[in-house]
């Protein structure tokens, strides 16, 4: 308390410093469209990123208003509310800051004192009459934990989740399966396929951290009924399989396909 009192009467501006630090690194680089409808009012335009659209906000600087709400509830002007002050020639930014952020309001909050007090040892000494005991601690529910809790300075001791081999292939096939609609599409654009009804079946051979590839047209050839022990590929849209240690069948079309 005393310390704040201190830094409180050694300030000689309008607004607290950190508050019109902040202002001012907001005023930088801002890219917005300004429409003024009056000494006191404008539009101000920006482009979300997000939505890819154009949004405008209605900015009243005589009643510290934006149509975002930002500036009503912070207390401090918002991003359009700058914009539109730095386009006024004279105006300051922390003019317009709420009053709750001035030092007068600083220096009030801590212009009084602190009744000094001693420690405990200076006490009275009073007799309830009983003596205060805590409260009895009943065994919770469920099995006990006997893992110690770490701190928070600690490294973790755990080490990487097991993965077995059968959900690990899995995700490969799921990876594999993400790319291969784009391989179809531009394989029937190179073969002048468009006018399938059937997609035609792949099937994947794994060498080496490398897939291939091979398409057939003929969509009857393999099932979508494949078992485990072939590692069926799943979230695509055609019908096909990865089949291990196998040959490429003759007279198909390959296409190689690296992963991450």
């Amino acid at each position: 308390m005393s310390k704040r009192k201190v830094v409180a009467n050694s300030l000689t501006e309008n607004i607290l410093p950190s508050v019109v630090r902040a202002l001012n690194a907001k005023s930088r680089g801002l890219n917005y469209t300004i429409i003024r409808s009056g000494d006191h009012g404008a539009e101000v335009t920006t482009f979300d990123k997000k939505t890819k659209k154009e949004l405008t906000f209605g900015v009243c600087l005589d009643k510290n208003k934006c149509t975002c709400r930002q500036w009503q509830i912070s207390g401090k002007p918002c991003l359009h509310a700058i914009t539109f002050i730095c386009s006024i020639r004279g105006a300051k930014i922390e003019d317009y800051a709420d009053e709750c952020f001035s030092v007068a309001k600083f220096k009030m909050a801590y212009e009084t004192s602190i009744t000094a007090i001693g420690d405990k040892s200076q006490w009275p000494k009073v007799d309830p009459g009983f003596k205060m005991l805590p409260p009895k601690l009943g065994r919770s529910a469920g099995r006990p934990k006997t893992t110690r809790i770490p701190n928070s300075g600690e490294g973790s001791s755990k080490k990487g989740r097991k993965q077995c081999a059968d959900a690990m292939n899995l995700a490969i096939m799921q990876k594999v399966a993400k790319h291969l609609s784009l391989i179809l599409d531009a394989w029937y654009h190179h073969h002048n396929h468009q006018k399938l009804r059937k997609a035609p079946s792949c099937e994947c051979a794994n060498y080496s951290g490398r897939f291939y590839i091979y398409y057939s047209t003929n969509s009857t050839m393999h099932s979508s009924k494949t078992s485990k022990t072939k590692g069926c590929i799943e979230g695509c849209n055609i019908k096909s399989y990865c089949i291990k240690g196998e040959e490429k069948p003759p007279g198909y079309c390959h296409q190689s396909l690296s992963f991450k």
